[in-house]
């Protein structure tokens, strides 16, 4: 049985469209006809799954109500990751500074952060439709990923073999949370002061990533943690909410890596 992962803009790997679609009330019904359009070449074809995944998806805006309605005739699943809080801010930062169409300028330690790391603006939402099974929820730490991979972690939990030709991950796919936290912080400066088109943002992003890898010994990798009691505060939020989303977790979730201090 196949899988289908369509190109919803051609070239991209992502179905950011098909969300946004979903949010705008003028695109509803034309998003509605198109991915049934693609849902039936798939079936036709003999794939058997059919994959979308967009990082909107975690958006407020997008309404999970009229998933039923969307893919009527069809079982649908979420698939979701949990990260640690501290990666989670550090990797939310970095992102929005190196977005051009962002451009962060805040520094790491604002508070409140980029990005709601206890999860609680997002899971029980989604797990209001979605229970147990039907919503399933991963470890986003590489020590329980096959190989180390988070594509072919991915790949397993939807039934795709690991010998079925996958291409692993581009090294440039997460380029901006893995800039180093100098460079970070020089592109934050310069949104900050300079008047930047998102293709100029985009090629001072380019050359800071050319000069981390050229080197790499005077730019180390990692990105700037948050400070320890704003981290803190992340830490014990989502531990907070552990025990509301531990039904949804997969078989063998080992959650010690998540280094919170309330697990009730």
């Amino acid at each position: 049985m196949g899988v289908a992962y369509p190109e919803w803009v051609p070239g991209e790997r992502n179905h950011h469209g098909f969300v946004h679609g979903l949010r705008t009330a003028g695109m509803f019904d034309a998003t509605v006809s198109r991915i049934r359009e693609m849902l039936e070449a798939a079936a036709s074809s003999g794939c058997g799954r059919f994959v979308l995944s967009s990082e909107m998806f975690v958006e407020h805006e997008v309404p999970i109500w009229a998933l039923d309605e969307v893919f009527a005739g069809h079982e649908v699943s979420v698939l979701a990751y949990l990260r640690r809080p501290d990666d989670l801010l550090a990797s939310a930062y970095a992102q929005l500074v190196s977005d051009g169409a962002s451009r962060r300028s805040a520094p790491v330690d604002a508070d409140p952060p980029p990005y709601d790391a206890s999860y609680a603006t997002v899971f029980p939402k989604w797990m209001q439709h979605f229970p147990p099974g039907r919503m399933v929820i991963a470890p986003f730490d590489p020590g329980q990923w096959p190989g180390g991979s988070l594509l072919l972690d991915f790949a397993g939990m939807i039934g795709v073999e690991a010998t079925a030709g996958l291409v692993l991950e581009d090294p440039r796919m997460d380029r901006n949370s893995r800039l180093p936290a100098v460079l970070v912080e020089i592109i934050r400066q310069a949104n900050a002061l300079l008047p930047m088109t998102p293709e100029a943002h985009d090629r001072w992003v380019d050359r800071l990533q050319a000069m981390a890898e050229r080197w790499p010994l005077l730019f180390p990798g990692g990105t700037g943690s948050p400070p320890p009691a704003l981290a803190r505060r992340c830490f014990d939020a989502l531990g907070e909410h552990l025990g509301s989303y531990r039904p949804h977790f997969r078989a063998g979730f080992d959650e010690s890596f998540l280094g919170c201090a309330v697990t009730g």
